[in-house]
């Protein structure tokens, strides 16, 4: 009768050889996807701003933008500390930022619809260049799997000694010591030091991808509340009559968010559309324009300027969320490791580099083995 512990060799095998080719693509797109705001502002033009006085609302950036690029939707727009106001717009298929001094309403650059290295990066990531619907499904699963072959992998490395435990945390190699020992180090080794962010990494991604898995630890996490349907806030479109434009009702939000958070780094407001009645401007406060997870997020009201009350993870101030709710709002920031700044981010890159190379010496030393057999 078969072992145990050759039992769960097979599966950590099995589950390696199934989702080889997808973890490798999803860790190496990890990596470069990582540092992308890093990167790309690297790339970009100096956005740097003097503070010249007051800030241009966002009704006077929207003006601007239209008079830019008059066919383009202006959806929102992002004012960052000391740095230029970036307002996206769009156009079906059409993606454009414009770069605006938000203190002279200056535009500083345009950046079209050209390739985007990193848009081509994220594609790649979630759907390994697939059709949609297909590439979902594979990787989410291949994740899952992934998940599953990490754990097994990890009680497979469980030291049953001292001199076990130096073995599987170190590279004792000597001058005699053979590729395959070599090959098997940089596997059970890197792996062990890798696992527990790499199962961070599938776990926080499996939230995505996987309906039961994100309703699941929803549901764990907040004692069993029910995760709320996503919703985008509606207007009291009833009172449709009012004079009050789309634009000054962002205004009004933009100028009781500036005074309410005086310290905080970020501000993004999205722009109520004028053809949809019910239609409500979103705002949100970041206090790190490089985390997320802290954000306060409002919507308005377009017609009585009102707040609109909302359920959910991700709606509200951070500091009213309970456990659960923070948990998930934590989410992006764990999978990228920006939840623990610079050094987090470095952490996320390594560990995703190392488990890109897990399926490559997996398969290789089960091809050695192979063709060891063969030859027997």
């Amino acid at each position: 009768m078969i072992s145990l512990k050759k039992a769960i060799k097979k599966i950590h095998l099995w589950l390696g050889l199934i989702s080889g080719i997808v973890v490798f693509v999803v860790c190496i797109t990890g990596c470069l996807w990582v540092f992308n705001k890093e990167i790309s502002r690297a790339l970009l033009p100096d956005m740097t701003v003097r503070n010249t006085g007051h800030l241009l609302p966002p009704s006077r950036l929207k003006a601007i933008a239209k008079a830019y690029c008059p066919d383009l939707e202006v959806v929102n727009v992002q004012y960052n500390k000391g740095e230029a106001a970036q307002l996206n717009l769009t156009k079906k298929k059409e993606r454009t930022q414009l770069f605006v001094n938000p203190y002279t309403g200056a535009v500083i650059y345009k950046k079209g619809n050209s390739f985007d290295f990193f848009h081509f990066v994220m594609t790649g990531h979630r759907t390994l260049w697939l059709p949609k619907d297909i590439g979902h499904l594979v990787v989410d699963y291949g994740v899952l799997i992934f998940v599953i072959a990490l754990l097994s992998g990890l009680v497979l490395w469980w030291p049953k000694s001292r001199k076990g435990l130096r073995n599987g945390t170190g590279f004792m190699w000597k001058k005699s010591t053979g590729s395959t020992k070599r090959l098997f180090d940089l596997h059970n080794v890197l792996g062990f030091y890798a696992c527990i962010v790499l199962l961070a990494i599938g776990m926080t991604g499996m939230v995505w991808g996987l309906e039961w898995w994100s309703k699941g630890t929803y549901w764990l996490t907040t004692g069993g509340e029910k995760l709320p349907d996503w919703g985008v806030a509606q207007s009291d479109s009833l009172k449709a009559g009012t004079k009050i434009t789309p634009d000054q009702a962002a205004d009004y939000a933009f100028f009781k968010l500036f005074r309410q958070y005086p310290e905080a780094e970020g501000f993004q407001f999205g722009y109520a559309k004028q053809d949809e009645a019910a239609s409500s401007v979103y705002a949100a406060v970041y206090p790190d324009v490089d985390k997320y997870y802290n954000r306060d997020v409002f919507s308005f009201d377009r017609y009585t300027l009102k707040e609109i009350p909302q359920k959910g993870p991700y709606v509200g101030k951070y500091e009213d969320a309970g456990f659960g709710d923070k948990l998930r709002r934590m989410n992006y920031d764990i999978h990228v490791g920006a939840i623990w700044g610079l050094p987090g981010k470095v952490l996320v890159f390594f560990a995703a580099l190392i488990g890109a190379t897990l399926p490559v010496t997996g398969f290789m030393l089960w091809w050695r083995r192979r063709q060891k057999k063969k030859k027997q």
